[in-house]
C-alpha cells in the first residue's frame, strides 16, 4: 500500500514520525489546513511527511454550518480523525465531526510527543553525520515497539542514565548515547521535582529510640539506592520522607513502599506510624535542609 503513495526525496523531506507511512482508520492526526473550496478542505498530515488529506464539508460538523471559516481556517493546525486511506488518489479522507475536547487533547499529546522525538532524532542524525532515515530506522522506530513511548524513555535516559536501547537495539555506541543525552537535556529541559510525605512515628518500648531508628532504616532499605530516598526529622515525632525525581507517579509509589516498610517494622515493636501528609510535591517554601537526617 505504501508504494502507491507519492514519495518525497532528500533528507530534508523526511518528516515521518512513525515507522508506518500512512495512518490507520480512526487514528487521530494533527493536520495543517492548506486550502478551502466548495468541495472541502485540503490538509497536510504533519506526522506523515505532509501526506495530503481531504476533509469533506459534510465531515466538518454534525450541525448545520453557516460558515466553514467558523470551523477551519487556512494555516490552522487541527486534530482530525482518519476515515480512510485512499492510495489511488494519494491522500487520506478525514473527519472533524466526532473530534471533541477529549479527542483533541489525545491527538495533541500524541503529536507533541512525536514532534519532540522527531526533533531529537533529526538533531542526532546531524551531529553523528548519519542519514536521517537510517537514524530513525535503526534507533528510533524500534523504541516505538515497546510499551513506553520514546518520549518517556528519553526523559528517563537523560535524568537516570537508563539505557533505553538495552535489549532493543544492538550496537549503539557510547558516543552516540552521549550525543543523544546532551540533545535530550537541551531539547526537553527535564526538570526534577521533589516529593515528600510527612509521617508521625512513635514507639514506647524499652528501646523506643533504637526501635524507631531501626524502622526508618528498614524503610530506606526497601527502596533502591538509586532512588535517592531520604528521611529527615522535622520535629519529634514527625519525619519527612522525600526524594527527587522526574517521574512523579513512580516517585509516589517509591515513597509509599518506604512508608509501608517503616510501618510494618515499627509495629513489631509495638509502635505506630500515622501519615500526616501523603506523598506530594514539596513547595519551594519548604527547605528540606532544615531537617536532621537519620
Amino acid at each position: 500500500m505504501d508504494d502507491d503513495l507519492p514519495k518525497q526525496t532528500g533528507e530534508d523531506a523526511w518528516e515521518f514520525f512513525y515507522e508506518k507511512r500512512v495512518p490507520e482508520p480512526d487514528e487521530l492526526v494533527m493536520v495543517r489546513v492548506n486550502s478551502i473550496d466548495d468541495m472541502g478542505v485540503m490538509c497536510s498530515l504533519l506526522e506523515y511527511n505532509d501526506l495530503e488529506g481531504f476533509l469533506p464539508l459534510s465531515e466538518i460538523s454534525r450541525k448545520r454550518m453557516r460558515s466553514v471559516l467558523r470551523h477551519v481556517r487556512v494555516g490552522q493546525k487541527q486534530v482530525l480523525q482518519v476515515l480512510r486511506v485512499d492510495t489511488e488518489r494519494g491522500y487520506v479522507d478525514l473527519s472533524k465531526k466526532y473530534v471533541g475536547a477529549q479527542e483533541k487533547e489525545l491527538g495533541s499529546n500524541k503529536f507533541e510527543k512525536g514532534k519532540h522525538v522527531h526533533s531529537i532524532a533529526k538533531r542526532l542524525a546531524e551531529v553523528t553525520h548519519q542519514p536521517t532515515k537510517a537514524t530513525f530506522e535503526k534507533l528510533i522506530f524500534p523504541l516505538y515497539q515497546q510499551v513506553r513511548h520514546p518520549y518517556e524513555g528519553f526523559k528517563a535516559f537523560a535524568s537516570e542514565d537508563e539505557d533505553i536501547f538495552s535489549g532493543i537495539v544492538e550496537g549503539v555506541t557510547d558516543e552516540i548515547k552521549a550525543h543523544l543525552k546532551k540533545i535530550v537535556v537541551q531539547r526537553m529541559a527535564v526538570q526534577p521535582v521533589k516529593l515528600g510525605s510527612q509521617i508521625e512515628l512513635t514507639c514506647y518500648s524499652f528501646a523506643g529510640i533504637e526501635d524507631i531508628k531501626r524502622a526508618l532504616h528498614a524503610g530506606l532499605d526497601a527502596a533502591d539506592a538509586n532512588d535517592g530516598v531520604k528521611i529527615q526529622l522535622i520535629s519529634s515525632p514527625v519525619y519527612l520522607v522525600w526524594l527527587q525525581t522526574i517521574d512523579e507517579e513512580k516517585g509516589k509509589k517509591i515513597l509509599g513502599s518506604v512508608i509501608t516498610a517503616v510501618k510494618e517494622d515499627i509495629a513489631q515493636s509495638g509502635g505506630n506510624l500515622n501519615i500526616i501528609k501523603d506523598p506530594q510535591p514539596i513547595g519551594k517554601d519548604f527547605d528540606v535542609a532544615t531537617g536532621a537526617s537519620i
